[in-house]
């Protein structure tokens, strides 16, 4: 396997591969199966998010909403209020 500290000078590190190095170069993979499962839970976990970012735009609009029917609310009876001392 070939050793990637080589490659390290100071704090940096350049990578030089030729051709040769570059095919001895191991790179570990999991087995087919284990892949699959990283990938379903991985799908899974997008889903997740997905759903989470809906239901919080979901949740942003209502508070919106309720933010709007506040001051539209405080708005009108102050209006009302105004009219009734009149």
């Amino acid at each position: 396997m070939l050793d990637l500290r080589t490659f390290v000078w100071g704090i940096a590190v350049i990578p030089i591969l030729s051709k040769g190095k570059w095919e001895r170069l191991l790179i570990p993979v999991p087995p087919l199966g284990e892949e699959e499962r990283i990938v379903a839970k991985v799908d899974d976990l997008m889903t997740l998010c997905d759903d989470l970012e809906a239901k919080l735009q979901e949740t942003q609009t209502d508070a919106d909403n309720l933010l709007t029917a506040i001051v539209h609310e405080l708005t009108d009876n102050e209006c009302c209020a105004e009219e009734a001392r009149a």
